[in-house]
């Protein structure tokens, strides 16, 4: 008879645990469900936030526009976009002192330490007249995370610094970092159809290699310029091979078909940390390097008139 009890109790424990243990997961369950939820709507509180503020930026309301802005920080917390966009209207503000801390900021919470955000503290430093601190920050970007848009540091906010014997050196070492008229660093990758590629395969031929994204607005008005300037050449020796650092390969294919882009393009899901890309130091996009047939990089960073008229004079260079 105790056995039988005993049975019995060993049994409705185990009926409890089961019933604790589904509770509990059911409980979590819900938790996780309460906080997708909460989730999900911080992201549209945010968003409309953003676009609030993009929509007084446009319509000259600075003051309103930083208020949502610093409303959706107080949601999200200081993400580099955001922090970027405060900083943008700053600038436009000419509050240089408030602008000087965000950009600081941001590169403070930037997960990747783009060179980026050190030409911005450069620049903020030159609105308030500090040309050695904005040279430090030149440095930064320069030497340690590798800018290399040279034609960038011919605007306007750079012409106080035209004559400085540190800025000159500077500039200098981007001209040695892309390695204009050295041999192109060699890579391999592999195409989105599968078959993989090595740089060298296309040696005697003139080759664009062009770093891109779809969701970058300015690679896109370039496709048009680039489908007539392949199209047109294609048969005399040149190549075109697309580095894309999208990181969604369903829209990548799905807009390379509705484009009917037909050279070659390589994918690796990674975006910014493509290995090519690192390898050239990108930095922005789109970015475009220019191969001569002895496998020599020519040009860099040149776009539309200027690059079809490079690459007709590249073709029609004799290899000695």
């Amino acid at each position: 008879m105790n056995k039988i009890v005993g049975l019995i109790v060993c049994l409705l424990l185990v009926l409890c645990a089961c019933n604790s243990d589904k509770l509990k997961e059911s409980n979590q369950k819900e938790v996780r469900k309460i906080k997708a939820t909460k989730e999900k709507d911080l992201k549209i509180n945010v968003k409309e936030l953003l676009s609030k503020a993009s929509q007084l930026e446009k319509e000259e309301k600075h003051t309103e526009a930083i208020a949502s802005i610093d409303e959706a920080i107080k949601l999200e917390g200081e993400s580099r976009k955001i922090l970027g966009f405060k900083y943008e209207i700053l600038m436009k503000m000419e509050k240089y002192d408030q602008a000087l801390a965000v950009a600081l900021k941001r590169d403070e919470v930037a997960k990747r330490k783009s060179p980026w955000n050190c030409i911005s503290i450069a620049e903020v430093y030159l609105k308030l007249n500090n040309s050695e601190k904005a040279l430090e920050y030149l440095a930064l970007a320069i030497n340690e995370r590798k800018f290399i848009n040279l034609n960038y540091l011919k605007g306007n906010i750079y012409f106080v610094l035209k004559d400085n014997e540190k800025f000159l050196m500077l500039l200098d070492t981007i001209k040695k970092n892309t390695g204009i008229g050295k041999n192109a660093k060699g890579f391999a990758v592999n195409l989105l159809n599968g078959k993989k590629i090595k740089l060298s395969d296309y040696k005697g031929r003139v080759v664009l290699i062009d770093f891109w994204a779809v969701w970058c607005p300015p690679c896109i008005e370039e496709i048009p310029f680039l489908k007539e300037l392949y199209s047109e050449n294609k048969d005399k020796g040149f190549e075109i091979i697309g580095i894309s650092l999208d990181t969604d390969e369903k829209k990548l294919n799905d807009f390379l078909k509705e484009k009917a882009i037909d050279w070659r393009i390589s994918y690796s899901g990674k975006g910014w940390y493509d290995d090519t890309a690192k390898l050239y130091n990108v930095s922005s996009i789109p970015s475009t390097w220019i191969i001569d047939k002895s496998g020599n990089l020519r040009y860099f960073d040149i776009h539309k008139e200027d690059m079809k008229k490079a690459v007709v004079k590249l073709i029609n260079e004799q290899i000695e």
